[in-house]
Formats: structure tokens, sequence, C-alpha cells
């Protein structure tokens, strides 16, 4: 298996284009019938343990093959993404590049609230911003399990400081509202030593394998205050799992479908899950308000706005 392993991608591309006339011939000899068979029945299955589909974007016009265990929520080729604006009230779901561009044509540049993102440098514009710190912590979670035992002692470091961090800021929002970047200096600290020892990590090693820590550490001293500021506010957010969650069986519904094929489709797709996903949140029926809606438009009415929030149960099934 090892003897041909480092190009079974150009023979998952030979069977997947449906060249099987060049793919006998040019592997008949050393590739045994039972293996391309198992192969083909693997990939005709659509089993994720092995190969992948082909992957057309309508909009580049390009073709890339695509892991079937890819979860990720941007096009492969054309790179375009699906994004997920939610507060308190309103959910924005749109499907378009990952451009400081597309933020602030969505944010506008005076948006003046708080803004939880991931470590995104498009977002660094605004300064009212909070980071996701379970990403954070995947990331230093991988560093601790890699084989390097220095990479290791900094994943344990960070891992460390930002679950005592995080019990900290639970009790505080259970208890009176204190500074803790005050109290927890000693910790910040430690954290920001470590970060200073291995921000240069990579070029010290020689390797690209330890890029990955260097780049963690970077990573923090780089967004320092907004990383910590819920440390001043320990009554915000930790992490923006609610835009993930919202942003989840939209995802597996662009998974199945293999995306839009249109600009008109990726507005269209984004209108609708932000309608449906606001409804959801202000505790509104979106269906009976899509055929309201739909019924206002043939009558050459302006459509309704969506209710304000209901305080009435909704069955969900």
């Amino acid at each position: 298996m090892l003897r041909y392993g480092t190009e079974i991608r150009y023979r998952l591309t030979d069977i997947l284009a449906g060249h099987w006339d060049e793919f006998f011939t040019r592997y008949r000899y050393w590739i045994r019938t039972a293996v391309i068979e198992t192969v083909r029945k693997i990939l005709a299955g659509r089993i994720p343990i092995l190969g992948c589909h082909v992957y057309i974007c309508p909009q580049c016009i390009d073709t890339r093959l695509v892991p079937h265990s890819c979860k990720c929520r941007f096009c492969p080729t054309c790179g375009n993404w699906m994004w997920a604006f939610k507060t308190t009230q309103t959910v924005l779901l749109t499907i378009s590049r990952r451009t400081k561009e597309t933020v602030k044509r969505i944010l506008g540049e005076d948006f003046t609230g708080w803004l939880m993102s991931d470590g995104y440098q498009a977002y660094r514009y605004y300064l009212k911003r909070l980071r996701c710190w379970a990403h954070l912590e995947r990331k230093a979670e991988g560093i601790r399990e890699s084989l390097n035992k220095k990479a290791q002692e900094f994943g344990k470091v960070v891992l460390k400081v930002l679950k005592a961090l995080i019990e900290a800021v639970y009790r505080a929002r259970a208890g009176p509202l204190e500074d803790l970047r005050v109290k927890h200096g000693d910790l910040l600290e430690e954290l920001r030593l470590a970060c200073e020892q291995y921000k240069d990590f990579a070029k010290q090693k020689l390797g690209k394998i330890y890029e990955k820590t260097q780049a963690l550490a970077r990573e923090f001293l780089n967004d320092w205050e907004a990383i910590f500021r819920v440390l001043e506010h320990p009554e915000l957010p930790l992490t923006n799992n609610e835009a993930e969650r919202i942003l989840r069986h939209w995802m597996i519904l662009r998974r199945l479908c293999y995306g839009t094929r249109t600009k008109q489709g990726s507005r269209t797709i984004g209108l609708l899950a932000s309608v449906i996903e606001t409804c959801r949140l202000r505790n509104v029926l979106p269906w009976n308000y899509l055929a309201e809606v739909i019924a206002e438009r043939r009558k050459g009415f302006d459509p309704p706005p969506i209710p304000e929030f209901s305080t009435s149960p909704i069955l969900n099934i």
C-alpha cells in the first residue's frame, strides 16, 4: 500500500473522471484487480472513509476534487463563504467572499456594538471586538498533542491559563462583577512570557512542523486586547457558538446540494435562511410569515415586516 500510496490522488482523479482505459493501461501490471474494484465500489457508494467527489463551481467555472470528509463552509474553488451575523433580535446569513470589503459592507464602518468573532483579520477594523476562546482552545489542544516536547509545553501553558480564566469568568458572572484582568495578572503574565518565548519557534527549529506553535504564540501577542477584553466585561460571551450553531444545518444543506449555481441562487438562499433564523430567534413561526409574504407580493403589495418577539410557545417538530 505504501508503494503506491503517494499517487492515490491521481488514480482517484482518473476514476472520477471516467478515464478507465488510461487508468488500467497505466497501472494494470502492479495493482491487483481486486484493489481497483474495491476502490471503485467505495467511491460509487460515497463512503467517507476513502475518496472524494468532483466539485464544479458554477461561478468560477473550475473543477476540484473535494474529500468526502471535508466540512469547510466555503467553495473550494472560488472561495465563497457562508457568513452568519447574529444580534439579539436578528440573523443575517450571506454567501460571499471573505474579505474586509464584505465585512464593511455588512456591518458598516460606523458599527459601535460588541463584535464576537474568530481570528480572521478582517474584523480587526472594529475596536469593540471579542475573540472566541473555543477556537484558541482547539488550537492549543492540537499543539499539546503534538510530538514535539517543547511545543507540548506551550500547549499545556495555554490550556492551563485559559481554563483557569474561564472558571474565573463563570464565578464572576454568578457574583459581583470585578476586573479579572487585574485579579489574574499573574496568569496573564505567565502566558505572555510563554508567547514571547515561542513567537520565533519555527525559525529557531528551522522546520515547518513548528509553524502552528509559532502562529498561536503570535496570534495571542497580536490580538491580546481583544482576546482578554472579556476579563474586563465578564458578562459578555466567551465564544461565538451561537453563530456556529446557526450555520451548522445550513452547511449540511450546502454539502448535500453542492452549493448554489448562480449569484441569484446564493442571494436567495441567504435571504431565506436569514428570514427563517430571524423568525426562530423571535419565537415566530417562519412558515406562516413566508406564506404571508408570498400572498402580499402576489397582490402587488410590499412584504410585511418580520414580527417582533413573541412570548407564545412554539411547537418544534
